[in-house]
Order: structure tokens, then C-alpha cells, then sequence
């Protein structure tokens, strides 16, 4: 059985610092102590995604600065966390630990929508100045209502309606999971089968079914732990083990396609628009009475 090595952050984005210094030298005391910073395992924030510049006579270093709400986890013991609550139910359970949604424990003494997700490091041009030096990247928090788009039947399900002959076969669908995956070296041959058989369906009147077997192959063949040879990896029981951070890459991208919505993940300010705060102000009553109903249940456990 292969075990989870890699390590996630429930986290909550914080804004942009922008920090400016006379010399080179100074900007690299700077960066130098922003690494040791991140190093800490006691360290409250993350400091990350930043980008560097040289004007005339200084430098100035724009930083992006997240709140750790968790410590490292696995992404099974992040879903595990989450998939307790819904959106608003998340942030009326976190809302003492949050900055942007909690006027107490901001400056401004605003009430923000928090953005909150699940991060993690990547190194990347750390040599290249000009550059991003410290990368965060995203991946979407799993919400109890989003457990279903990590079962195979309801997947299976999906698949079949975006071919289903009695309405317009949606080829979109099907050409953007050969774009989501094409850079998954070991589904190469699933994908290129997929892409194939999706021009054929449209072009050349090919068995629309093809399509739901092309797409359930390249399901299989990715969510599955494989080993450096590409055999399937067994868990303790038995059973093929499943990796979790591919069935939910698989999910979560029939999930955000099927979506009419779209949440600008680096959103942060709503100051200048009055509906927006309304919206706010509503939602905070709404969580504030939704945190009163979680601590009267714990009070009655």
C-alpha cells in the first residue's frame, strides 16, 4: 500500500504586501527571513507567490500572505475535516480563526467573504529575481455536497448524459478532460484514444458510445496508485488502491464544468460596492446564527 506523502494547508488568503528596500542586499535579508519564517512550524502565516521589481533607486517585493487554518495534512485528512460542512457551515465553524469574515480580528474591522482553500508549495525560478519565488497553489476545499463527485456510479453517470444521443452530444466536455489531463504522462494512451474517438463521433459518425467507454478509461486509469512499472497498487485489503488527489482532479473538473458559477479564488475586497456588502452583512447575520446553533448543539452533547 502506498502511503500519502504529501502534505496540504487548510488555508485563508490575506491580500498582497507590498514592501519596499534601498538595496539587493537588504531585499535578500528580506527573502531570507520570509524562508525561515515559512520554515516554522509555529508560523501563523505563509508567505508566498511573490514577485520582486527595480525601480531607479530601490526595490520593491510584493508578497501574498495566507493564514494557516490547519497544519500539514494529508488531503484525506483535509476531505475528511471539510465534507463535514457546506460553505457557510465551514466558515461559521472557523469564524474565530478567521481574518477577512471577522471584524476582530481585522484592522479595518470589515466583514470580507474569506477565501478560503487547500495549498501547497511550489518551488519554482526561485534563481530568476524578476519572478515568482515562492509559488502557492490552489486546489478547491471538498464540501459535503461535492462528496458525490467522487463516487464512481455518479461519475459514471455524468459521463454517460455528456454522450447521451437525446440531446446534443456535448464534444466540449469531452475535449476538456483530454485538456485538464494531457500533461498525465501515464494516461497518454487514454487520452490520445479519447480525443480520437471524440472527433470520430463528430465527424465521421461514429458510435456516440465510444465516447462514455474513452472517458471511463482514462477515469480508471488515472484515479488508480500505479507503480513505477504501472501496475496497480493493492491497499491492505486488497482492493486497488485509489489515489484521492486524482479522483478528486477528476471530480472537482466535472464538478467546476457542470457549474453555471464561477468564484474568482483571488477575489478579496468588496469596499466599493454597496451590494456586495449588503451581501455581507446578510451572510454574517446568517453565520453569526448558524455559530450560535453549533455551540447550543455542544452545549446539549
Amino acid at each position: 500500500m502506498k502511503k500519502e506523502k504529501k502534505r496540504y494547508y487548510l488555508i485563508e488568503y490575506c491580500g498582497i504586501r507590498r514592501h519596499e528596500y534601498n538595496t539587493e542586499e537588504e531585499l535578500n535579508e528580506a527573502l531570507e527571513r520570509i524562508r525561515k519564517y515559512n520554515n516554522r512550524k509555529t508560523a501563523k502565516y505563509i508567505v508566498g507567490n511573490m514577485k520582486c521589481s527595480k525601480s531607479e533607486d530601490h526595490y520593491v517585493l510584493y508578497a501574498n500572505l495566507y493564514r494557516k487554518i490547519t497544519q500539514k495534512s494529508t488531503i484525506s485528512e483535509l476531505d475528511k475535516f471539510t465534507s463535514q460542512f457546506d460553505e457557510k457551515e465551514l466558515i461559521s465553524y472557523l469564524y474565530d480563526k478567521l481574518i477577512s469574515a471577522n471584524p476582530k480580528n481585522n484592522k479595518a474591522k470589515t466583514c470580507l467573504y474569506p477565501d478560503i482553500n487547500i495549498a501547497y508549495f511550489e518551488d519554482k525560478n526561485k534563481e530568476e529575481r524578476g519572478s515568482i519565488l515562492r509559488r502557492i497553489k490552489y486546489i478547491p476545499v471538498l464540501y459535503k455536497d461535492d462528496k458525490k463527485y467522487m463516487d464512481m456510479q455518479y461519475i459514471s453517470n455524468c459521463i454517460a448524459n455528456h454522450c447521451d444521443t437525446s440531446y446534443p452530444i456535448d464534444y466540449d466536455f469531452f475535449r476538456g478532460l483530454f485538456f485538464e489531463f494531457c500533461e498525465y504522462r501515464s494516461c497518454g494512451e487514454e487520452l490520445d484514444k479519447l480525443i480520437n474517438i471524440t472527433n470520430k463521433v463528430q465527424f465521421s459518425g461514429y458510435n456516440p458510445n465510444e465516447l462514455y467507454f474513452a472517458a471511463m478509461d482514462l477515469y480508471r486509469e488515472l484515479i488508480f496508485e500505479r507503480e513505477k512499472d504501472g501496475s496497480i497498487i493493492r491497499d491492505d485489503n486488497g482492493r486497488y488502491q485509489v489515489s484521492e488527489r486524482r479522483l478528486r482532479d477528476f471530480g472537482f473538473f466535472v464538478k467546476n464544468y457542470n457549474s453555471t458559477t464561477y468564484k474568482n479564488a483571488m477575489s478579496y475586497s468588496y469596499a466599493n460596492n454597496s451590494s456586495k456588502l449588503a451581501e455581507m452583512k446578510a451572510l454574517r447575520a446568517e453565520i453569526l446564527s448558524l455559530r450560535e446553533g453549533q455551540q447550543l448543539e455542544m452545549k446539549l452533547k
